[in-house]
This record gives structure tokens, C-alpha cells and sequence, in this order.
């Protein structure tokens, strides 16, 4: 097979992975609402809160500590936060002791959410490797790890005017 063909069969297959719906494993909030319950709830946990069964009474997560976690844009996770503080998923509000920071804990109406979509993707997760294979699961991904790590680095050496990539 030539370079470009495969090249082409692969962005293909990546593009049917970008275009699932996600979300269908959790109603009632979306993809990325779901990860920023998640997100709130290990960092709360971090924050000495111990997260146990019926939520994380009164654990908060930082905004900028979950900007890190998350991999999206201030605005996102801002437009993000908005619609789950309309669902009654999370509450937002002012540090205490700075102000100018954002904290937000999720509410046990949100706790609930994460809980019930995180044993949806646990079960979709566990079926799939049934069907697939663990061990070939576990051997794609190092392949795509050592695939984008190669691509990464062609396209710095681009980037840096080497042509001869």
C-alpha cells in the first residue's frame, strides 16, 4: 500500500472515531459535560474532600486546576460549566480566600449524573473489549502512541523548515 493511501485510510477511520456520539452513554448532558464531572470530582478529591458514595460533600475543584485536566479552552469550559450550573450539576462561586478565583463543586443532583454515566462508559468499555480483545485494545493504542509520536515529530522538523521529512 503507498503512503498516501493508508495515510488517507487512517485520517478516514479518525474521523469516524471524531464523529461518534458519545453523549448516547449518558443522556442529559453531553461528551464534554460528562469529563468536567469527572474532572471536578478527582480534583475535589485531591483537594482533601474524600468523594465517597452520595457525592463529595462540599469538595471543590478549582477552574484553573481543571483547565489543566480537561484539554479545552478557557471559553469552553466556561461555556460548559454555564450549562451544567443551569442543569443543577454543579455550583459555581468565589474563593474565599482569592476572590478572582472560581471554584466549582458538583451538587448531589450532579454526583448522581457522573455516577450513573461513569457505569454506562465502564459498562460500554467492558462490552467492547469483549468483543475486540483486550490485548489487541491494549497493543493499538501503544501503535497509535508510537504513530502520533512519529507524526509529531516529522511536523516539528516542518515547522523548523526541514523539508526532507
Amino acid at each position: 500500500m503507498e503512503a498516501m493511501e493508508w495515510m488517507a485510510r487512517y485520517i478516514q477511520v479518525h474521523d469516524r472515531f471524531r464523529k461518534m456520539n458519545f453523549s448516547a452513554l449518558h443522556p442529559g448532558i453531553s461528551h464534554g459535560e460528562y469529563v468536567a464531572l469527572e474532572v471536578i470530582r478527582g480534583i475535589a478529591g485531591q483537594n482533601g474532600k474524600a468523594c465517597k458514595e452520595g457525592g463529595c460533600a462540599g469538595g471543590f475543584a478549582p477552574v484553573s486546576e481543571m483547565l489543566k485536566g480537561i484539554g479545552t479552552s478557557p471559553p469552553a469550559l466556561s461555556r460548559i460549566l454555564k450549562s451544567l450550573e443551569q442543569k443543577g450539576l454543579v455550583i459555581r462561586e468565589n474563593d474565599r480566600e482569592n476572590r478572582r478565583n472560581i471554584q466549582v463543586r458538583l451538587t448531589q443532583q450532579g454526583e448522581r449524573a457522573r455516577e450513573d454515566a461513569h457505569e454506562n462508559m465502564k459498562a460500554f468499555a467492558q462490552k467492547t473489549a469483549e468483543r475486540v480483545g483486550e490485548d489487541r485494545i491494549l497493543k493499538l493504542i501503544e501503535l497509535e502512541n508510537h504513530l502520533a509520536d512519529v507524526l509529531q515529530e516529522q511536523l516539528r522538523a516542518l515547522e523548523k523548515g526541514d523539508r526532507r521529512c
